[in-house]
């Protein structure tokens, strides 16, 4: 409100690339690694994979809207959860004892230990801490994807519990997939024989879980661990569609069509801008391979490029009094460029871990200097 449309539909555009992208890197994730290292399949048949798994989102997504989203979050959650437990548990018993998934030693595949912040190492504690610290405020500072679960609640005070329990969640989750991880180290560095020929368990780690799933789980189990894999997918996918479709439907469709629908027309259309977006999805995921690096990287390279610059236009709404449209436009463009030059040409030797923090500080500095100098010349003139 307080710039005008110009930067409202930025904010949309980044919005929308945002999610699409993200969206695409779970279908591939999804299917292309963990389903195919699981259960082998000709590459040809991924995208009608991809296709089923969407259009079965899609189908609830629609029919029940973000309740129906909360709901199966919830669900999916217990299902994604109960199948780390189970991991970890098989694991346990196969070494001997829980205490075995914890390495006695530093495993020679792993970096020394980094404290400090360093822009040229990729894996420092300090790195890592402000990675994540600037992804959380700014994904529960400007993504609609987060916001329309507070705006769904009764109260400020229902708000701040909501995502209390989110934070608290995603610890558990968190730690619980650490251990999942572990687990896997353990796992394979008893069992090397079960790695590909001639690969360490450094080639393969994007692929040791889904490899897990395949030689290490007890039939049955396997195929409830494979239905976690698809219920985080899916559980994520679902709060895309709802975001996203809304989003269009709202800012976009609404904003510039003259006529107005009726709030049945208005649903329908909703629930066909939902297949819309999973089309575009299901295109994007054929290309996510072609980006380089590991499968962290590629989420830090593709998922959270524009998490930083999207946060940057709410910043300077909220926190410059005396910010302005144009440079808060400037500004924004700006950390894009910073994200983008960071993310695929590792500007300065900077490395991945610092798209994020690294975007917001030249998006901030850029709006407030800019702002001051659109003041100052307003002034002048």
């Amino acid at each position: 409100m307080r710039f005008g449309l110009s930067i409202r539909m930025f904010a949309i555009a980044m919005f929308l690339s945002l999610r699409f992208f993200w969206m695409a890197t779970i279908i591939y994730v999804t299917v292309n690694i963990a389903l195919r290292a699981v259960i082998p399949f000709d590459e040809a048949f991924v995208p009608f994979i991809g296709i089923l798994l969407m259009t079965i989102t899609i189908v609830y997504t629609s029919m029940g809207g973000l309740k129906a989203v909360v709901v199966t979050d919830v669900i999916q959650t217990c299902v994604f959860l109960f199948g780390a437990i189970v991991t970890i548990a098989v694991v346990s018993i196969n070494l001997g004892s829980f205490s075995a998934i914890f390495p006695t030693t530093w495993p020679e595949h792993w970096d020394t230990v980094r404290w400090g912040l360093d822009t040229t190492e990729r894996s420092t504690f300090g790195n890592i801490f402000l990675a994540t610290l600037v992804w959380y405020v700014c994904t529960t500072g400007s993504d609609q994807m987060a916001i329309q679960r507070y705006l769904s609640t009764e109260s400020i005070q229902t708000a701040r519990k909501s995502f209390r329990i989110s934070l608290y969640s995603n610890v558990m989750a968190t730690a619980l997939l650490s251990l999942v991880g572990l687990a896997m180290v353990a796992f394979f560095a008893k069992n090397q024989g079960l790695l590909d020929s001639g690969s360490s368990i450094q080639d393969q780690a994007d692929k040791l879980f889904p490899k897990f799933i395949l030689i290490g789980l007890p039939t049955g189990i396997s195929g409830l661990v494979i239905a976690g894999l698809l219920a985080a997918a899916m559980s994520s996918m679902s709060s895309g569609l709802n975001s996203v479709s809304t989003v269009i439907s709202e800012d976009i469709l609404r904003r510039f069509r003259k006529r107005k629908l009726t709030p049945e027309a208005s649903l329908k259309e909703t629930k066909w801008m939902s297949y819309f977006t999973g089309g575009i999805v299901i295109l994007l995921s054929l290309f996510i391979a072609n980006v380089p690096g590991n499968l962290y990287e590629v989420i830090m390279k593709v998922v959270n490029l524009l998490v930083a610059p999207l946060f940057i236009l709410f910043f300077m709404a909220l926190f410059v009094p005396f910010a302005t449209e144009r440079a808060t436009l400037l500004a924004g463009i700006f950390s894009i460029i910073a994200a983008v030059s960071i993310a695929f040409f590792e500007i300065f030797d900077i490395t991945v871990f610092w798209i994020m923090p690294g975007s917001l500080v030249v998006g901030i500095v850029a709006g407030i200097l800019l702002s001051w100098l659109d003041k100052l010349f307003l002034t002048k003139n």
